[in-house]
């Protein structure tokens, strides 16, 4: 397990990712995360709250997947002018 109470380990992974040589659209599920991935990313996604658990107690439920979809073809119609 990785200590990143300052999120150097998080920066360093964003900082290559964002190197890359594509178009990316990034979220996170971690508030500490998603606060910094505008210092790295243009195209950022919403939020990706957890609204229930897996079946494993750990990972984000369906609800919560469901809920994030729904809140990108939210914002795509509004980007859209649909």
């Amino acid at each position: 397990m990785v200590e990143d109470e300052n999120n150097d380990h998080s920066k360093h992974y964003l900082q290559k990712i964002s190197a890359l040589p594509c178009d990316i659209h990034v979220s996170s599920w971690s508030e500490k995360t998603y606060e910094i991935l505008p210092n790295y990313f243009k195209n950022i996604l919403p939020f990706f709250s957890k609204t229930d658990r897996a079946l494993d107690g750990k990972h984000h439920g369906p609800l919560s997947h469901k809920n994030w979809v729904e809140e990108l073809k939210g914002r795509r119609e509004n980007d859209s002018g649909i």
